[in-house]
């Protein structure tokens, strides 16, 4: 006996309507006028009578009115090409205007000279050339002569300034030689007054004065001498016992010294150990912090998972309660559940990364095999992150293999094949998924099908690996953690029916998720390709990372620890050694310094010894020639008075030399004065000359222009005829041009006015486009809910079940919430435009949300009503009455619907504009996707597909 479960699950999760992550808000993932649709054709059509048709009806009016706006903005641009041509033409249509204003004008210049063109003016014209002919010729001689008088004044003027500088260096030349006469002079009255000094220094009186100043002298050097002497021998003395201390001193130094080297090395050797640990450390450090970060970057949930379990078993208790208790049990649940989920939304979100963010995606089917793996391990991460929370283990966590991948991908390619799109109304591709099933063979398939408005961002060109996980992470979070109205059974799905199970991730063309989940693959199976995918790093791998790098960590802390211990002991030995080798360099220092001091008064004792010792000797033969010229006096002033003779006769000569130099000097300067006064009067007549150059050269040119102009008036009178024949032909040619361009003009102004009114016109065929659609909208939605009234009623004839009123609740709850929507859009137009053919459309698309809410209320209260009747047969029922048969071995399981939650609809009001943390959305917009998402949960069930025991 074998028991094998096929089981397939639907829900659209909070990821489905995350909409500013994917693309798109609330507002415009709803409103028909978001729908990437065409325009409605302008040709009037038989009004539809069927959905099918007014689908069919509503794609060509969006077919049409999308044709009619290209044409409209086709119009505009060709309108700003003809704009410019008919500026243009403007422009040279003025300036041809320009051209004949002034051919106009030399045409009646010309006429003037050709009525003036008589003989005799002629004449006359002539006989005024040759007259300023000749004055020309007359001015040009005068100016001929003038230059040459420039000319020879000039070299006249150049000779006298040439003189000038002949003439001042004649001054500079004999000031030169009276400046060196005058020192000759004053050197030879030096060389008299010293040699009369010496020749009045000649006397008794002075010789023995001197004698006694040089006696005395000798007796202070015999005594200065005995007294160096003696403190010499005792300095002597003082340097023999600091020599004794120095010596000592330097020992002590040697030992400390020593001490402090080894003390030193020991510090270097545990310093280099140290910075090694600490190096280590903090490379370490680093590494834990860039693992922390990592993590942070991962996709996790916050979630508090004993609130999460509490939730989950609260509902699972509800269905033991009887019918009394039920009402005030299911309220309070659903504020439990309702403030459950929000917290989840609030607490929740993943930020993709710079480079996934930057990683752009072309196409769903052309993701490569590595992206579809780093995405199905992204999946598995949060799968498995909220399996471990739930079972406090990893026991139950999901893998997934290269077969797992292909089975999914291929279920999802059949919902492309299918066009089954979930926010159709779509139901799993059952016969699919039982076709794996048979395949396969596994014990236990299941398929979770989520939505997202992915297919937007990838319209615009924006979809990113980023926004593909971010919609993944939210389409996991609802499955899991907002799953009430299907009774938990995808997060069951994920945690618990499969325990140890695989999974695949496939996206059809819509851009809607589909995962396989199965047990594990038949023995048997030989043509499956088990293999893992390939592994990207998941939040478990970071966390081991982590984990060892801490570890790590902790090692090199310690050894970093011990390393500074070492060192710091090290270098208190350094310090206590280097003060003991201060204090001995200290002392050496001292004891050098006290020898150098020592042995410097040794050196100048000596020196004032030896130096004494001269002195004595000079002022002894000093003495000894005092005595000489005190005895050879009368001959020593004979002959000095010679010498001072011959000094005088020398200064006189000097004297007569110095005259006849300043003699010269004067009549150099004298002469330099006649040359100046040369070189003015010359360069006075060479200004005179040229400034009678201008004059005739002013001549020149006056006489030649007198001469022009009556040349050109010859020519005027002798050639008039022709030159009016000229700007009368030139005139024309200009005409000419001129109506070229105005008729350019005319016809840019033609085209330009019909390009205009071709905007208009596609403008008013846009219009008209606009309103066949929201017509067309309009009759599809009162088509879809006649046929929902047209459900309700047969279901009320025929008595339904619980669960087909409950299916038809959801029903008209999603049609008045899709006539909500349009009808909110619709106003939002008709404000904007002013339209009248806009508010009236408006008008009767809210008319009808208000009826099929009316409708939609009035099936709720029946549901409810129906629900407690049926309270005690739906505790004896069980869950093989439910069962629908999709063959004779497989069976359809329907559960009921939660009605408490289907109980209400309440619009948020858009008034509150906080920012979210996670999405940075406007909390106004993320209310009214709240309130989308709990409304779109409760119209999908859980759907099971549950297969018979059968004896093989």
């Amino acid at each position: 006996m074998i028991n094998k479960k096929v089981m397939t699950t639907m829900v659209v999760t909070a990821a489905t309507l995350g909409s500013s992550v994917l693309g798109a808000k609330a507002d415009d993932a709803v409103t028909p006028t978001s729908i990437n649709t065409k325009a409605t054709s302008q040709t009037t059509k038989q009004e539809a009578t069927t959905i099918s048709e007014g689908q069919k009806q509503a794609n060509q009016a969006k077919t049409d009115q999308t044709k009619a706006g290209e044409k409209v903005s086709d119009a505009q641009k060709e309108q700003i090409n003809t704009q410019k041509s008919q500026n243009q033409a403007k422009s040279e249509q003025e300036k041809a205007q320009e051209n004949v204003d002034q051919k106009q004008e030399s045409v009646d210049q010309a006429q003037q000279n050709k009525d003036q063109a008589t003989p005799e003016n002629i004449v006359k014209a002539q006989t005024k050339e040759n007259q300023t002919q000749n004055d020309v010729d007359t001015a040009k001689a005068d100016k001929t002569k003038a230059d040459a008088a420039v000319s020879q004044q000039q070299s006249l003027a150049d000779q006298a300034q040439k003189g000038v500088e002949n003439a001042q260096g004649k001054v500079n030349t004999k000031a030169q030689a009276q400046r060196e006469a005058q020192q000759q002079v004053t050197n030879k009255q030096q060389q008299v007054d010293a040699e009369t000094q010496k020749l009045n220094d000649l006397t008794p009186e002075k010789i023995n004065q001197a004698k006694d100043e040089v006696t005395k002298d000798i007796a202070n050097n015999q005594t200065d001498i005995t007294k160096t002497e003696s403190d010499l021998k005792q300095a002597n003395s003082a340097v023999t016992s600091s020599e004794t201390r120095v010596a000592n001193a330097n020992e002590k130094a040697t030992q400390t010294g020593n001490a402090l080297k080894q003390a030193q090395e020991n510090e270097n050797t545990s310093s280099t150990a140290n910075l090694a640990a600490k190096t280590a450390k903090e490379s370490s450090t680093k590494t834990v912090q860039n693992w922390q970060n990592k993590l942070e970057a991962q996709p996790k949930y916050n979630i508090d998972v004993a609130a999460w379990k509490k939730v989950v078993n609260d509902q699972e208790s509800l269905a033991s309660l009887s019918g009394e208790e039920k009402p005030a049990a299911q309220k309070a649940y659903d504020a439990e559940y309702k403030a459950f989920t929000e917290k989840v939304w609030l607490d929740n979100g993943y930020v993709p990364t710079a480079k996934d963010t930057q990683t752009k995606i072309s196409s769903f089917s052309n993701l490569t095999q590595d992206q579809r793996d780093e995405l199905m391990n992204f999946v598995l991460d949060v799968i498995n992150q909220a399996s471990t929370m739930w079972n406090g283990n990893t026991d139950n966590n999901l893998k997934s293999t290269r077969e797992d991948m292909k089975i999914t991908q291929d279920v999802a390619d059949a919902y492309s094949t299918a066009n089954r799109n979930i926010y159709d109304g779509g139901y799993h591709l059952t016969e699919k998924i039982q076709a794996v099933e048979n395949e396969y063979q596994f014990d236990m398939l299941g398929e979770n099908w989520g939505g997202t408005y992915l297919v937007n961002a990838l319209n615009s060109g924006k979809l990113t690996i980023g926004l593909m996980k971010q919609a993944l992470y939210q389409d996991v979070m609802g499955m899991m953690f907002i799953d009430g109205d299907s009774s938990f059974g995808h997060m069951k799905n994920w945690t618990t029916n499969m325990p140890a199970g695989y999974v695949g991730l496939g996206f059809d063309k819509y851009g809607n998720t589909h995962y396989i989940i199965h047990t594990a693959f038949n023995k048997n199976d030989t043509h499956s390709d088990t293999t893992p995918i390939k592994h990207f790093e998941q939040s478990s791998d970071v966390k081991a990372s982590l984990a060892t790098a801490q570890t790590d960590l902790a090692q090199k802390t310690t050894l970093a620890t011990a390393a500074q211990a070492d060192f710091d002991k090290a270098h208190a030995t350094t310090v206590s050694a280097k003060a003991a080798n201060d204090t001995a360099q200290t002392e050496l220092t001292n004891a050098q310094n006290d020898l150098k001091a020592k042995k410097s008064v040794v050196s100048s004792l000596n020196t004032k010894l030896n130096a004494t010792q001269k002195q004595l000797a000079t002022n002894q033969v000093k003495l000894a020639g005092l005595n000489q010229s005190l005895a050879d006096l009368a001959t020593a002033r004979a002959q000095q008075t010679k010498v001072v003779e011959a000094a005088k006769d020398e200064v006189t000569k000097a004297n007569a030399i110095l005259t006849d130099a300043k003699k010269a000097t004067e009549s150099a300067k004298q002469a330099l004065k006649v040359a100046e006064q040369q070189a003015t009067s010359m360069q006075s007549l060479l200004d005179t000359a040229k400034q009678a150059v201008l004059v005739k050269q002013q001549m020149v040119t006056t006489k030649q222009n007198a001469l022009n102009k009556a040349k050109a008036e010859v020519a005027q009178l002798v050639n008039a005829d022709a030159n009016l024949a000229k700007a009368k032909a030139d005139l024309q040619q200009a005409k000419n041009e001129l109506a070229d361009k105005t008729v350019a003009y005319e016809k840019a102004v033609v085209a330009n006015d019909q390009a205009k009114a071709k905007i208009q016109s596609a403008k008013q065929d846009k219009l008209v486009a606009d309103q066949n659609y929201n017509r067309a909208m309009q009759l599809l939605n009162t088509l879809k809910a006649k046929q929902e009234i047209a459900k309700q009623g047969t279901a009320s004839k025929t008595d339904p079940s619980i669960k087909d009123k409950a299916k038809n609740v959801a029903a008209l709850k999603k049609y008045a919430e899709s006539l909500q929507q349009s009808a909110k859009a619709a106003l939002q137009r008709a404000q904007k435009s002013g339209d009248k053919q806009d508010q009236l459309l408006a008008n009767k698309l809210v008319k009808a949300a208000q009826t099929a809410t009316d409708r939609y209320q009035t099936a709720l209260a029946n549901l409810k009503i129906a629900e407690v009747e049926n309270a005690v047969d739906k505790k004896k029922a069980t869950s093989e009455k439910n069962v629908a048969m999709l063959d004779a071995k497989t069976g359809v399981v329907m559960p009921a619907p939660m009605p408490s939650k289907n109980s209400s609809h309440v619009e948020i009001p858009y008034t509150s504009q906080q920012r979210l943390p996670q999405t940075d959305e406007a909390q106004s917009e993320r209310g009214g996707i709240l309130v989308g998402i709990a409304t779109l949960m409760a119209m999908f069930g859980f759907l099971g597909a549950k297969k018979r025991k059968q004896a093989e």
